[in-house]
């Protein structure tokens, strides 16, 4: 899993036009009603936007390519923009709509394939500095009241990738923070940074009082796979004592590993009595969280 902090450069692409503006028109001038249309066929996206939230616009996007848009800050600092696409790369589109934003793309890589964008964050203006600074000081902010400060402290901490005592800091604050929010944030970036030394952690945390807490463990142990996560998943998926929704959540993970061994979960799981869990498994419900 590659993370990616600083916006990337930009790219050559079949844009006719991009434009970011403030939200509102000058005296005199009549403001535009948003307009969002967009389309994507066999991974191209055509699009033709206006005066609309820049959010809202990578939201309908990912939902459509099943990459997912995470929204942290104001919803009103984000630019409104002007943009129309031509069959262009869904990736691609994406980079260079949020290239001038303060972003993080996270993307996966395996088994020698391109890599491929899984996942968004939008942070806004000054949602995270550049400096990720003292680590004292950001393990002190994972406790302040506000969610934004807690927020910002995963993240500081995500950007410290790589690090052992940074998986061991996410690790404990999945296993043992009262707030479900802040550990749902943390069992997604988990998944983000795809390190399989979190798998058990994230095991364990499919047992978590709080539903968001539990689905978001199961997409990171979809995403970060191996024979652990796959047999978590399949736990999960055959055991009808569970309930139907979680148990799709558990199918849509594991259609995530190319595996014989989630091949043979989500078999068993095509035989549920369940209609939403069948369709789940066999890849007739949707794939996207």
């Amino acid at each position: 899993m590659n993370l990616a902090c600083k916006p990337l450069p930009p790219l050559v692409a079949l844009v006719l036009g991009l434009a970011l503006h403030a939200g509102t028109a000058e005296s005199g001038q009549d403001t535009e009603v948003p307009v969002i249309r967009i389309e994507v066929d066999n991974g191209l996206l055509s699009a033709e936007i206006r005066d609309a939230p820049l959010p809202q616009v990578l939201a309908e996007v990912g939902a459509l390519a099943g990459i997912r848009i995470l929204r942290i800050g104001e919803a009103d600092s984000f630019p409104r923009i002007d943009v129309r696409f031509d069959g262009l790369p869904v990736q691609t589109a994406i980079e260079r709509l949020a290239a001038n934003t303060n972003s993080i793309f996270f993307y996966s890589h395996r088994d020698g394939s391109p890599r491929v964008l899984s996942q968004l964050w939008l942070l806004g203006p000054g949602t995270v500095e550049a400096d990720t600074g003292n680590h004292d000081d950001v393990v002190d902010s994972l406790r302040h009241d506000a969610p934004i400060i807690r927020n910002q402290a995963v993240l500081h901490l995500v950007q410290q990738q790589g690090e052992q005592a940074v998986l061991d800091k996410l690790v404990d604050l999945l296993r043992s923070d009262p707030d479900p929010q802040l550990r749902s944030r943390v069992a997604a970036s988990l998944g983000s940074l795809g390190d399989r030394r979190a798998v058990p952690a994230l095991e364990s945390a499919l047992r978590d009082e709080n539903a968001s807490v539990r689905a978001q463990s199961m997409s990171a142990l979809g995403v970060i796979g191996g024979d652990r996560a796959t047999m978590a998943l399949g736990d999960v998926l055959t055991d009808h004592r569970i309930e139907a929704a979680e148990r799709v959540l558990a199918a849509r993970a594991l259609r995530r590993q190319d595996t014989e061994l989630a091949h043979g979960y989500l078999q068993a799981g095509g035989s549920d009595a369940d209609e939403q869990v069948r369709a789940a498994s066999v890849g007739t419900g949707s794939a996207t969280e």
